[in-house]
């Protein structure tokens, strides 16, 4: 069985994983259709958030709009180039170990390159990782802080203030 037919799934498989995708995504649209629904009708109290929460707000909405960028699409355009390096490696490590007679010189010039460029891509990705667990984080922080203003005020304020260099 070649490799590419062994990756492709089942027609079985495929529909029960676009079934799930589905019910996924359509979940929480169904809940905030209800609850809209509930609301309008007057079923349901509207939410009192505390005085001054726009920063929160704002706040909240700049964490979430960044972790939809960083997960959907710097992180698996960086995931991606990791692995294409990852592949030209392996290429290289055939043609010094002979394996691929023909790729010796190649291999042997560009191995130093291709090293440096998985290192700084495997950087980049870890970042990025870094970077999108942060933004998790910040959006429960202002979540919240929506419900407790005064949540971490201090070290917010602090965070705020702080400037690189000084």
């Amino acid at each position: 069985m070649s490799r590419n037919r062994a990756r492709t799934p089942t027609t079985s498989r495929l529909g029960r994983m676009i079934g799930i995708f589905l019910l996924v995504n359509m979940l929480p649209l169904g809940v905030g259709g209800w609850l809209l629904f509930r609301h309008l009708r007057g079923d349901l109290p509207p939410i009192e958030l505390p005085e001054g929460s726009t920063f929160n707000l704002q706040a909240l909405a700049a964490c979430l709009l960044a972790l939809i960028l960083v997960a959907s699409l710097s992180l698996p355009v960086a995931h991606r180039i990791v692995k294409r390096v990852e592949a030209a490696l392996r290429w290289a490590r055939d043609g010094l170990l002979l394996r691929n007679r023909r790729a010796f010189f190649p291999a042997l010039l560009g191995l130093p390159f291709l090293a440096l460029s998985w290192i700084v891509a495997a950087l980049v990705r870890l970042v990025l990782l870094l970077l999108a667990l942060a933004l998790i984080l910040l959006t429960i922080l202002f979540v919240a802080r929506l419900f407790e203003p005064d949540l971490l005020q201090t070290q917010v304020d602090a965070v705020l203030k702080w400037r690189p260099g000084s």
